[in-house]
């Protein structure tokens, strides 16, 4: 009756160590999902964050209209990184994590495998505690750092630097790779007479050419002073506005021609010229 008291006690301590061993195993594998999720999620947002400068940089340089206030633009490069950073997310997590972890730690693929059947399965015997046992102590040797490609992250955040470098001097030097949007407001023979910028001086003036010579020539006497006669008696040249304004007067500059050729027989006609005008009175 001892001996049997004392085997039933043993295997009832096996028992409660393969229980716990069991339980102690269920939380490893919740945590090395918690590894994978954590994983999935700096993968996602580096690649958001390179997603939204992208997105930024385009309707920069672009210059598409949007709708709204001045920071629409980053609104909608913020919201399309945040749209892609969680699809990737949503995929990675899809991915099976603990077959993930166990691809990066072969060491313990196996064991592990082999560990979460039998914990599924409620087993509990003495073979089932020593292997979870190994599966702990195999899983304390394991990391999960491979979960996370450190080449790739090291790229994404190096282009993140870049875009956002660039991004910055676009909007600074007001790089715009299209024209001008029109305003639809505006019509259409105002926006012919809007100023554009300067143009081309050979457009405006055309071709140089050489002006000819005239062929007639002309005698032409430029007046001085103002001041008529010999004497040197100056003469007033002023004369009211007439109208035109409303104080003041304004000082008038004569003209000269050089005098015409003699005429001939002067005198005859002259002579003719008071005879007709005598006969008419």
């Amino acid at each position: 009756m001892a001996g049997e008291r004392a085997d039933g006690d043993a295997r009832s301590g096996d028992r409660r160590t393969a229980a716990e061993a069991r339980e102690r195993v269920n939380v490893a594998i919740r945590l090395v999902r918690y590894e994978g999720y954590k994983a999935a999620g700096i993968h996602a947002v580096v690649d958001a964050a390179a997603v939204a400068l992208v997105i930024n940089l385009a309707l920069t340089v672009l210059g598409l209209p949007l709708p709204g206030p001045e920071n629409t633009r980053q609104a909608v490069a913020v919201a399309v990184g945040l749209l892609a950073g969680l699809v990737e997310f949503v995929a990675r997590v899809r991915v099976p994590l603990v077959e993930r972890f166990e691809e990066v730690n072969p060491e313990v693929r196996e064991a592990l495998r082999t560990a979460r059947d039998a914990a599924r399965a409620g087993a509990e015997t003495r073979v089932a505690a020593r292997l979870y046992e190994d599966v702990l102590a195999g899983l304390r040797e394991a990391s999960s750092s491979d979960l996370v490609s450190t080449r790739r992250i090291a790229g994404t955040v190096v282009l993140v630097m870049v875009l956002s470098v660039v991004t910055v001097q676009a909007s600074v030097v007001g790089i715009d790779l299209t024209d001008s949007p029109v305003d639809e407001d505006v019509p259409e023979d105002e926006r012919e007479n809007e100023y554009g910028g300067l143009e081309d001086g050979d457009d405006i003036l055309g071709e140089e050419t050489d002006v000819g010579n005239g062929s007639d020539d002309l005698d032409a006497v430029v007046g001085g002073s103002g001041s008529g006669g010999d004497s040197g008696e100056s003469t007033d040249r002023t004369y009211n506005s007439g109208g035109f304004s409303a104080t003041g007067s304004y000082d008038a500059q004569q003209s000269g021609f050089a005098p015409s050729d003699e005429v001939e027989n002067a005198d005859i006609i002259r002579e003719y010229s008071v005879r007709i005008r005598d006969e008419d009175s």
